[in-house]
């Protein structure tokens, strides 16, 4: 049984343990409900820089979409960045989110 290990937001540990090669960066998806909202949210674990990453990319990988950073934060022994983003659907319209990605030495947890 392999296990992998993503550092969480609240400096709490997140293991993950399964029959399988986990030898290399892997990522994770799950959902959390924090306290006061009604319904779960979904997070992403990536392994570290992810934002820079996206970051990056955005620019040709999704040229249709518009960003805006508004922010960033230290948090917890590392940065929370967050965006604003305007991205269209498959019904013709757009969807507007906010995105927040959390960085740290060990891991990237984001959630919009």
């Amino acid at each position: 049984m392999a296990t992998a290990r993503h550092a969480a937001l609240d400096g709490s540990e997140v293991t993950l343990a399964a029959d399988a090669d986990m030898s290399f960066p892997m990522t994770a998806f799950g959902f959390v409900r924090p306290r006061g909202m009604r319904t779960p949210q979904p997070l992403n674990i990536f392994p570290p820089g992810k934002s820079e990453r996206l970051l990056a990319d955005a620019p040709t990988a999704f040229a249709d979409v518009d960003y805006e950073v508004i922010g960033e934060a230290d948090v917890h022994g590392g940065v929370l960045r967050m965006a604003r983003i305007r991205r269209p659907t498959a019904t013709g319209g757009t969807r507007e989110l906010t995105y927040g990605i959390w960085e740290g030495s060990s891991g990237s947890i984001s959630t919009s």
